[in-house]
């Protein structure tokens, strides 16, 4: 009877890692998609793929997500000053138009490109 009940046990932990896998497979790629040039995107990346080597221990979990946590915290601490920076250069003009003569086949200018 316990033969049996342990057998239903690991099946069910087995089916439950591999969901969470599918589901933390499908977090990478849609982080890929999303944020693939945010800072910190490499750092999460690294984050899910380990986590999901040990999604069986709860302190692994636990320890996991407060890294992705301080990574997230991290990114958007990043977004934010980029924000504020370029705002205050926005603000104090501190952008310079520069043009780009277009010309046709024969080095004639045809018009520009800012």
């Amino acid at each position: 009877m316990n033969e049996v009940v342990e057998e239903k046990s690991e099946k069910r932990n087995k089916e439950n890692s591999e969901r969470k896998t599918a589901i933390q497979t499908h977090n990478i790629a849609q982080m890929s998609s999303d944020n693939k040039d945010s800072p910190g995107f490499q750092q999460l990346v690294e984050i899910q793929l380990r986590s999901q080597k040990d999604i069986s221990n709860p302190n692994s979990m636990i320890q996991s997500l407060a890294t992705q946590i301080t990574a997230l915290q991290s990114m958007v601490s990043e977004v934010a000053r980029m924000d504020a920076d370029l705002r205050a250069a926005l603000a104090n003009q501190q952008f310079i138009l520069y043009y780009q003569p277009q010309v046709n086949s024969e080095g004639q200018p045809q018009g520009a490109e800012a």
